[in-house]
């Protein structure tokens, strides 16, 4: 008798970069929310099909969908409890989940796991994060706090002495701008389920350079 040994590779990638209108540079993150039609019985059932084929399939189907919203849901929480986690140690105020930048964030979430390619969107006026993480196998649901730290963790290169934009703290310094006030986060999975894109979107947008010495304070509370 003997165990098999499976054996997979975990990659994460994580970028920083976003451009306001005003040529100004800052942080940009994505994320994602599935929508649904709220009716209370899927359209299998109300055009007509009433057969057992289409009931049990509408069934199954119907669980999927709620279970996949319970999901989304859950992740937004977390990815909002982690920010606000670690901005409450950086004494500057919670966010607060925004739905249409979360609609904005999970269609642009969706679009990058279609191309399957990290770049960051044109959107005007918002900061935004992204992250990737890619395995050997198919991937499990992923936890809203998750990128959140990976993204904080860049806080042991932040140079408070000589406060400003770096592409090595970008995520972290809009993690904790202090004058953003709303976010919107959204996820989403490659056809073969092995790569999952994280979107975090930010309203208004940090990252402005000659504003880090009031929006990135020291960890002093």
């Amino acid at each position: 008798m003997y165990k098999a040994l499976q054996i997979f590779v975990l990659c994460i990638f994580v970028v920083c970069m976003t451009t306001a209108d005003n040529g100004e540079k800052e942080l940009s993150t994505d994320i994602g929310q599935q929508s649904h039609n709220g009716s209370f019985l899927p359209p299998e059932l109300t055009n007509g099909g009433l057969n057992l084929k289409n009931i049990f399939d509408s069934f199954f189907s119907y669980k999927l969908l709620n279970r996949q919203r319970r999901a989304s849901s859950n992740f937004q929480q977390e990815m909002l409890n982690s920010h606000n986690k670690y901005r409450a140690r950086h004494c500057v105020p919670a966010l607060q989940l925004d739905s249409g930048l979360t609609r904005s964030a999970q269609s642009y979430a969706e679009k990058l796991a279609r191309i399957n390619q990290m770049v960051h969107s044109s959107t005007p006026n918002l900061g935004e994060n992204l992250y990737m993480m890619r395995s050997s196998v198919r991937l499990g649901n992923i936890n809203g706090g998750q990128a959140t730290d990976s993204w904080y963790n860049e806080v042991k290169q932040y140079n408070y002495g000589r406060p400003g934009f770096s592409m090595a703290t970008g995520h972290f310094t809009q993690v904790v701008w202090k004058s953003t006030k709303r976010i919107g986060v959204g996820y989403a999975f490659t056809n073969d389920g092995k790569t999952v894109y994280v979107v975090a979107q930010y309203s208004p947008p940090g990252n402005y350079q000659g504003q880090f010495p009031n929006n990135v304070l020291q960890a002093r509370c």
